[in-house]
């Protein structure tokens, strides 16, 4: 009980930290007041009843956060896990981290859902940083109002709305050099232009960067084969019209598309000279995203209804190195089949193992979606001691899915050292057509239906009370077809059916102590829906089911859900100048999703695998010291275990979940001063440390531990009013540590903080 006493007291006592800059704070500036829709309907930050981060476009600009690894170090209680490059990582809050079934993690892009299922090392939707407004980090669980997925929190992406009286647009490009690698760049341009003054606007922006790549390819003898195999390109464009009819409808239509293109990941060989690898397969990647939608939202002067229509589309296709998964298994197997070492006991088989093996990933997803809901007026409009909101969510996901793994030249490889055709070998009882080793085609659907609702009750006015409810309907369907010599004796094809029913209730108070300091407290559920697994093949992995002392995989896992209990505290001090948000969570979580990995065939499954918890606390300052220089400060630790554990799983109760730091912390300064008539000079850094975590349950795993690092990042610049230009650098200290060990079909790689860059910005507006 100690540890968790400790821990309470951390947020609590954080304000203390804040005397010795009061008699510093006279005569400085207030800080922003921030207004954000979490609660999908737009108020004051401090007074929401959880803990939120906002993150605006300006300051994602200025400290160059780009992407989801940056954000991470930025956010208390935000982290990642990385299969090896942009587009595959997994995102955890709070500690509630899982790499099967749905994300843990609700992503949405303005109001669209764009949330997807953890498909074959697919990692999270990450829309490019791209003409944002801000972006709202919503820590816990927020299944009321955001539904399934939305456990350890929600992210959310709100994008920059066009004006409708006057004309308007930026320019910005930067262009940077990475350290073992070569020049990044990036262009981008927005225009608002007003087509009816005060009635009607179109926002259109367009975005492209490139990114140098900083691995090398090496020959399996160690010979040097080609520089930055990792480059990353992306462009975007956006585009949203805004139109006013009448005095109370206004729709907006949108359309987002993304497409980043991927040379190699951005991974290395854990045995080979740092920054390189020897791998026989280039992993490609092609990861599109579209995203049209239409908000309409009417006034009905007693309350505002909200319509969301919303469709969205991702292809990520791949291309994955299954050398050692399918040549050396093969090759291993030749070697070891006794029918097949008898018939041939001259055959030495190992020249079968260095044949490169390309696994062609292809999945492809599509979801309509719609949200209708109706909101009351704020209780200072209507003078009621209450407020409420209410709506139906409907949304219909379909995936499919196809995995082709060939052994290039397999057939002709194999008929030479054996003198026969394949299939008279005996081993292979399956025969090898066009070098294809395996074939999966899948086909998931979802449906969703929902009804949530809540409601608050002021009874004095400095107390709110709110309870609310979501009720949550779906129906999954699994079907697929299974071919190759790895799935010789898969079902050529199947099919499950699933149904799934949630209701995950929220209570929520709050109390302004004073005008500057609101008190509050939680306790809201949030869940994932189960769904049917695919078939394993019970051929080639009946060992890993013998050791795991189970007959087979499970046809299909269920929900899992949790409860989390959090007190906070949201107060500004000195006249507004100082702000401080600090709380302490509590969480419960029960039938955890996880993977089940079968080390000596290569596959996995999902299942129900035990119990955890999670609690810790959080801290984040921002103290306008003087008018010209800002203090930033944030800080979080989390502690997040199994309380019961599937045998299968390789773990024990006790062990940390993974990829979760149990400590972070962040610190900032900005000093921006005026250095000649209308122009402003700025000096910025960042310092962001990670504390341990761990990769995987088993301490034989090279990535069971996960080391502590920290990125320091800095930038100088002039503010000419619309004219900016910067000159930054990230990684300034060179961060250079393996900070996770990603094992992707058992190779285990390296993953490190982006080489030490140094670039130059400049932005104008007009």
């Amino acid at each position: 009980m100690g540890q968790r006493a400790g821990f309470l007291c951390g947020a609590g006592c954080g304000a203390l930290l804040l005397a010795p800059l009061a008699a510093l704070a006279d005569g400085a500036s207030s800080t922003e007041v921030i207004t954000v829709t979490a609660q999908k309907r737009a108020e004051d930050v401090k007074e929401v009843p959880l803990n939120i981060s906002v993150l605006s476009g300006t300051q994602l600009q200025e400290q160059h956060i780009n992407d989801i690894t940056d954000l991470s170090r930025e956010v208390p209680g935000l982290s990642f896990s990385n299969e090896g490059g942009t587009g595959l990582s997994k995102i955890e809050l709070r500690g509630i981290s899982s790499d099967a079934g749905s994300p843990t993690v609700g992503i949405y892009l303005d109001e669209v859902p764009i949330t997807m299922r953890n498909l074959l090392n697919t990692g999270a939707t990450e829309p490019q940083f791209f003409d944002l407004d801000r972006i709202e980090v919503l820590r816990g669980p927020q299944g009321t109002l955001y539904g399934s997925s939305s456990m350890g929190g929600t992210i959310r992406f709100i994008s920059k709305q066009p004006d409708l009286d006057d004309f308007g647009g930026s320019v910005y490009s930067e262009l940077s050099s990475t350290k073992h690698g070569g020049l990044n760049y990036e262009e981008s341009g927005v225009l608002n232009v007003p087509i009816v003054k005060g009635m009607a606007a179109l926002r259109l922006g367009v975005d492209f960067l490139d990114n140098s790549g900083y691995i090398d390819q090496l020959s399996t003898t160690g010979q040097l084969l080609d520089h930055d195999i990792n480059d990353e390109k992306t462009g975007v464009v956006r585009a949203t019209l805004k139109a006013r009819i009448g005095d109370d409808l206004t729709i907006t239509p949108a359309v987002f598309f993304q497409r980043l293109r991927v040379d190699d990941t951005s991974v290395y060989d854990l045995s080979l000279p740092s920054l390189s690898t020897a791998k026989l397969v280039a992993e490609r990647g092609r990861d599109t995203l579209f995203v049209p939608s239409i908000t309409a939202d009417y006034d009905l002067h007693w309350a505002d209804l909200t319509s969301v229509s919303s469709y969205f589309w991702r292809q990520f296709n791949r291309v994955q190195d299954g050398t050692y998964y399918n040549s050396v298994l093969l090759a291993n197997t030749l070697a070891s089949d006794p029918a097949t070492v008898a018939a041939f006991p001259n055959v030495n088989p190992a020249s079968i193992g260095g044949l490169p093996s390309p696994a062609y990933i292809y999945p492809t997803t599509r979801q309509y979606s719609e949200e209708l809901r109706l909101a009351s007026k704020s209780s200072a409009d209507t003078g009621r001691p209450y407020t409420w909101i209410g709506g139906l969510y409907f949304s219909d996901q379909h995936v499919h899915l196809s995995d082709q793994e060939y052994i290039t030249g397999v057939g002709a490889a194999l008929q030479q050292l054996y003198g026969t055709t394949p299939d008279n070998i005996p081993v292979i009882s399956n025969p090898l057509t066009g070098d294809l080793v395996y074939s999966n085609t899948d086909r998931y659907d979802e449906r969703q239906y929902a009804v949530f609702g809540e409601f608050t009750y002021i009874p004095w006015e400095t107390v709110h009370l709110t309870a609310g409810l979501r009720y949550n309907f779906a129906r999954e369907s699994l079907g697929g077809t299974g071919g190759g010599y790895y799935n010789a004796d898969a079902a050529p094809q199947f099919g499950f059916n699933e149904r799934s029913y949630a209701a995950t209730p929220k209570f929520a108070a709050t109390w302004d102590v004073t005008e500057a300091q609101t008190l509050y407290a939680n306790a809201s559920k949030g869940f994932r829906l189960g769904a049917p697994n695919q078939p394993i093949p019970q051929f080639e992995c009946s060992a890993d089911f013998q050791n795991l002392g189970v007959k087979g995989a499970p046809e299909k896992y269920n929900a899992d859900s949790l409860w989390s209990y959090e007190l906070g505290d949201k107060a500004r001090f000195w006249g507004n100048r100082v702000s401080v948000d600090a709380a302490v969570y509590y969480i419960t979580w029960k039938n955890v999703q996880q993977h089940i990995y079968l080390p000596i065939c290569g596959f996995d499954y999902t299942t129900n695998a035990g119990n955890a918890e999670s609690y810790g606390t959080e801290l984040s300052i921002r103290a306008r010291v003087t008018p010209a220089l800002t203090l930033t400060a944030s800080a979080d630790y989390t502690h997040s275990t199994l309380t019961q554990a599937d045998p299968g799983l390789g773990a024990a109760v006790g062990d940390k979940l993974l990829g979760t730091p149990d400590w972070t912390a962040a610190f900032g300064a900005d000093y921006t001063t005026e250095v000649a008539n209308g122009v402003d000079g700025f000096v910025r850094a960042d310092w962001e440390w990670t504390g341990p975590s761990h990769g995987a349950f088993q301490n034989t795993d090279p990535d069971y531990g996960r080391p502590v690092y920290n990125v320091l990042n800095a930038s100088v610049g002039a503010d000419f009013g619309s004219l900016v230009v910067s000159l930054f650098v990230k990684n300034l200290l060179d961060q250079n540590k393996t900070i996770q060990r990603p094992s992707l079909l058992s190779v285990n790689e390296g993953y490190t903080v982006r080489p030490l860059t140094v670039g130059l910005s400049v932005s104008k507006d007009f």
